[in-house]
């Protein structure tokens, strides 16, 4: 379990700054991107500094069996599931426009 303590920035960066940095940052990762492995790796790489910074010290697991498949990534008890890029703005599309 983690603590409060152990969510304490040890910077000056407050958690609603890495929170921002991470939406911020992640917006220019979804302009690059180009396949799921492309957004994958880029994702993991901004994580690293953050899970630092809050001294998340739990080595991540890839592709780990959980339920009744594999997750592509578990962060202690964060499970994140990557599509490629444009995988949501096609499936809302096919949704809208059944045949």
């Amino acid at each position: 379990m983690i603590s409060k303590k152990s969510l304490q920035p040890e910077n000056n960066n407050s958690l609603q700054q890495l929170a921002d940095n991470l939406v911020s940052e992640t917006g220019k990762l979804l302009l690059k991107a180009k396949t799921e492995e492309d957004l994958r790796i880029g994702f993991e790489k901004l994580l690293e500094p953050i899970r630092s910074e809050l001294n998340l010290n739990e080595i991540p697991k890839y592709e780990k069996s959980v339920y009744s498949g594999r997750s592509d990534a578990v962060h202690g008890q964060v499970i994140i599931e990557y599509e490629p890029p444009g995988f949501f703005h096609l499936l809302v599309g096919v949704l809208a426009h059944p045949r």
